[in-house]
């Protein structure tokens, strides 16, 4: 038999093993409740699993593998893909190659140590593997909140060793009938995707029944990645991708304000808890723990229904940001990150789009449905949008324009006397800090306005004052607000402050501070006014920057006025700094001078004409 011949039923066997566990994964999320993959999306995603296989099995058998040896291999191969995709695409390519490898090294070991069994031992070992691969893969989809926790980094250690060693009884098992393996693919191949097709997606929860009609009804809307400086209404100018917000802006309360961090889970848990990261202390992929109330545990308290659209894997359940929801949905873009696409990950090889999140028309659907469910008043819905990727400006703002029209859809939706929050939970980079760096790794960026400065919007339905307010607030503020709103009579330790009280605070005084922290604390910085004070933990130095003369923050001023530095970091949190003398008082930066415009040379005056003498 010719090599290029015994590549031939390698590939085939591929093929149908990619087809098995790709067919057993997805049955493995619809029984663990998540939303299938669409049609489209299942078209799309099969040439990869069943064509790569198939292609490895070919190249195997070019090179030499036959058997039992290449099917081993193959097997291996593709058992790690399913078991230990999401955290593969973790570890980068120095941790993915020995992950890769590992378990079929350990198959060849373990071939070795049970190569005297008997046949019906061996044989026994095949259906019991293939009933732990599905069994394992649930606890490894249950391991949270991610592959690198206690109880993830456990079960993943445990099914590359164990996986090797039912991969390796299997495979030994066949001895030197290998066909077998291929003909027990084709057949679970055939059997695993009509339980796929009976296995029912969730479409749609049991919503709870109304209850507390004397209360307001409450609609935030979230925003990931929006920018203050890219909204019309705050950044003054006359073209506009966010008319339907502008247009909401001007009858509400609007304000630039501070998120508590740059980016991702710990910048939600401020906004939901009203605390800053230090106190609440979320990492990212990490979970908001019940030591810190959220917002929507108060509103349960007071009797409101709540319900939550989510459309990012990250804030899923296990994130914490769930607890106090009666009814909390996430839809990402695929209803789940299938394994093989996680690994590809790792090597920027983009197979679909809108992976890791829904786009905004689909969660604008669900939103809708959830408020078709209501009657009357006493239910606080929150909507989460995540269609601000960038990572340039000009593609911000063809997104931009697409979600405002989907808030609009929203807005119109909801009862006349609804209280409207939107707001940004962190904003996003364009590279303005970090040139060439990719716009989703905010961690990274530091503190900078372009990832911390977000549009507020209050829109109050009844004496309503519009205004745009120009005082200092942070998106903690936020919780401390619908408090008052919901008159709960609660006393509750927050960060934040009441807007509206800002609001009506007399200009003479002292404009409260916003906080903005990386999660780990090594960066914490403060706005009061123009002026921003940044901390840094590695170099212990402090940097500051007028807002309104140095809107880019390019020109660190705290040689300038070390003071004024000094006196702004006493109010930063974890930060002991020596204070700056009494009584001290800087002058204020002095606005940059506009060139003289060169005057115009006069005209030379026309002669009268008059008579000679």
């Amino acid at each position: 038999m010719s090599r290029l011949q015994q590549a031939l039923p390698l590939a085939g066997t591929g093929a149908a093993l990619g087809l098995v566990f790709f067919g057993m994964e997805e049955v493995l999320h619809l029984v663990l409740g998540e939303p299938h993959l669409q049609a489209l999306q299942i078209l799309q995603l099969l040439p990869f699993y069943v064509v790569l296989p198939a292609l490895a099995g070919f190249i195997l058998g070019v090179i030499g593998f036959k058997g039992v040896a290449g099917n081993l291999w193959l097997f291996a191969m593709m058992a790690t893909l399913f078991l230990l995709g999401p955290a593969i695409s973790t570890l980068g390519l120095l941790g993915a190659v020995p992950a890769l490898i590992g378990p079929p090294t350990l198959v060849v070991a373990t071939l070795y140590v049970t190569r005297n069994k008997s046949d019906g031992f061996r044989w026994a070992v095949v259906p019991a593997g293939l009933v732990w691969l599905l069994f394992a893969t649930v606890l490894n989809v249950s391991a949270t909140p991610g592959p690198f926790s206690a109880k993830g980094a456990l079960v993943n250690v445990g099914l590359v060793v164990m996986a090797a060693a039912l991969i390796a009884s299997l495979g030994k098992a066949l001895g030197d009938r290998s066909p077998r393996l291929g003909v027990m693919a084709v057949l679970l191949a055939i059997l695993v995707w009509p339980v796929r097709l009976i296995v029912k997606s969730p479409t749609s929860r049991n919503l709870p029944a109304a209850q507390g009609a004397e209360l307001p009804a409450v609609l935030v809307v979230v925003v990931d990645g929006l920018r203050a400086d890219q909204v019309a209404f705050l950044n003054g100018k006359a073209e506009s991708n966010s008319p339907n917000l502008d247009a909401l802006a001007k009858r509400s309360f609007s304000y630039t304000a501070q998120a508590g961090a740059p980016a991702g889970l710990p910048a939600m848990a401020s906004l939901l808890t009203g605390l800053y990261p230090s106190t609440h202390k979320t990492k990212p992929g990490g979970k908001l723990t019940a030591d810190h109330r959220s917002i929507v545990e108060y509103a349960s308290d007071q009797g409101y229904v709540t319900g939550a659209v989510i459309s990012q894997e990250a804030y899923g359940p296990g994130s914490g940001l769930e607890q106090g929801f009666g009814y909390y949905e996430v839809f990402t873009g695929m209803g789940h990150q299938p394994a093989l696409l996680a690994t590809l990950d790792l090597f920027h090889i983009p197979l679909l789009s809108n992976r890791h999140y829904a786009g905004a028309e689909r969660i604008t659907d669900r939103a809708l449905e959830f408020l078709n469910s209501r009657k009357g008043q006493g239910w606080f819905l929150m909507v989460e949008y995540a269609d601000l990727l960038g990572p340039s400006e000009q593609s911000y703002q063809a997104d931009l324009l697409l979600v405002d029209g989907q808030i609009e859809r929203l807005v119109t939706a909801v009862p006349k006397d609804t209280w409207i929050f939107v707001v940004g939970s962190h904003g996003i980079s364009f590279g303005e800090h970090l040139p060439g760096q990719e716009s989703e790794r905010e961690l990274t960026q530091g503190l900078w306005q372009e990832s911390l400065a977000v549009p507020l919007i209050v829109y109050r339905p009844r004496n309503n004052q519009p205004a745009s307010v120009l005082r200092t607030v942070q998106t903690a503020d936020l919780v401390p607000t619908l408090l008052d709103l919901m008159e709960a009579d609660l006393r509750i330790g927050v960060d934040g402050e009441e807007l509206f009280e800002i609001f009506h605070r007399p200009s003479t005084q002292t404009e409260p501070p916003a906080v903005s922290e990386l999660y780990d604390g090594t960066q914490k910085a403060l706005r009061s006014g123009e002026w921003k004070v940044l901390w840094q933990q590695d170099t212990a130095s402090l940097q500051l920057y007028n807002l309104v003369l140095d809107p880019g923050e390019q020109q660190d001023m705290a040689a300038e006025f070390p003071e004024r530095a000094a006196a702004m970091a006493q109010d930063l949190p974890g930060v002991d700094w020596p204070a700056p003398p009494e009584g001290w008082d800087a002058p204020e930066p002095e606005e940059p001078e506009e060139p003289e415009e060169p005057e115009e040379p006069e005209e030379p005056k026309p002669k009268k004409k008059g008579r000679g003498k």
